[in-house]
Protein backbone atom coordinates (compact mmCIF):
# COMPACT_ATOMS: atom_id res chain seq x y z
CA UNK A 1 0.00 0.00 0.00
CA UNK A 2 1.74 3.24 -0.84
CA UNK A 3 2.39 5.61 2.04
CA UNK A 4 0.67 9.34 1.24
CA UNK A 5 2.66 11.86 3.13
CA UNK A 6 0.92 15.68 2.57
CA UNK A 7 2.87 19.09 4.10
CA UNK A 8 1.72 21.78 3.57
CA UNK A 9 4.51 24.80 2.52
CA UNK A 10 4.72 28.45 3.69
CA UNK A 11 6.53 31.06 1.76
CA UNK A 12 7.16 34.03 3.81
CA UNK A 13 8.85 37.15 2.41
CA UNK A 14 11.68 38.33 4.38
CA UNK A 15 14.30 41.70 4.04
CA UNK A 16 17.42 41.13 2.18
CA UNK A 17 20.56 40.52 4.77
CA UNK A 18 23.51 42.17 4.32
CA UNK A 19 27.02 40.70 4.13
CA UNK A 20 28.52 37.96 2.69
CA UNK A 21 27.33 34.52 2.54
CA UNK A 22 29.80 31.34 2.09
CA UNK A 23 29.55 29.71 -1.41
CA UNK A 24 28.33 26.21 0.17
CA UNK A 25 26.98 25.30 3.43
CA UNK A 26 25.11 22.60 5.20
CA UNK A 27 23.48 22.67 8.70
CA UNK A 28 25.58 19.56 9.30
CA UNK A 29 27.43 17.45 7.77
CA UNK A 30 29.09 13.63 8.85
CA UNK A 31 32.97 12.93 8.86
CA UNK A 32 32.60 9.63 7.39
CA UNK A 33 31.37 7.42 4.36
CA UNK A 34 29.02 4.52 6.08
CA UNK A 35 26.79 6.62 8.31
CA UNK A 36 24.03 8.13 6.50
CA UNK A 37 22.22 11.89 7.98
CA UNK A 38 18.72 11.14 7.77
CA UNK A 39 16.54 13.34 9.51
CA UNK A 40 16.99 16.77 11.36
CA UNK A 41 14.28 18.48 12.93
CA UNK A 42 13.02 20.23 15.89
CA UNK A 43 12.16 17.62 18.80
CA UNK A 44 8.13 18.27 19.02
CA UNK A 45 8.16 18.54 23.40
CA UNK A 46 11.48 21.01 24.01
CA UNK A 47 13.72 23.04 21.56
CA UNK A 48 16.17 20.27 20.91
CA UNK A 49 17.63 19.37 17.69
CA UNK A 50 17.04 15.78 16.51
CA UNK A 51 19.50 14.28 14.04
CA UNK A 52 18.76 10.23 13.17
CA UNK A 53 21.76 8.94 11.65
CA UNK A 54 21.83 5.17 10.35
CA UNK A 55 24.51 3.18 9.49
CA UNK A 56 25.01 1.88 5.88
CA UNK A 57 26.83 -0.64 4.04
CA UNK A 58 27.41 -3.29 6.87
CA UNK A 59 30.10 -0.97 8.44
CA UNK A 60 30.35 0.13 12.01
CA UNK A 61 32.35 2.76 13.70
CA UNK A 62 32.00 6.27 15.47
CA UNK A 63 31.25 9.21 14.04
CA UNK A 64 31.51 13.22 14.45
CA UNK A 65 28.57 15.61 13.13
CA UNK A 66 29.74 19.05 12.83
CA UNK A 67 27.43 21.65 12.70
CA UNK A 68 27.30 25.37 9.86
CA UNK A 69 25.85 27.23 13.38
CA UNK A 70 26.32 26.18 17.04
CA UNK A 71 22.51 24.78 17.71
CA UNK A 72 20.63 26.74 20.04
Amino acid sequence: TPCRVTVRATAVAVKPAKGDLPAAGALVSIDVDHAIIDTVKKAEDSDALIVRVYEAYGQRGPVSLTFGRKPK
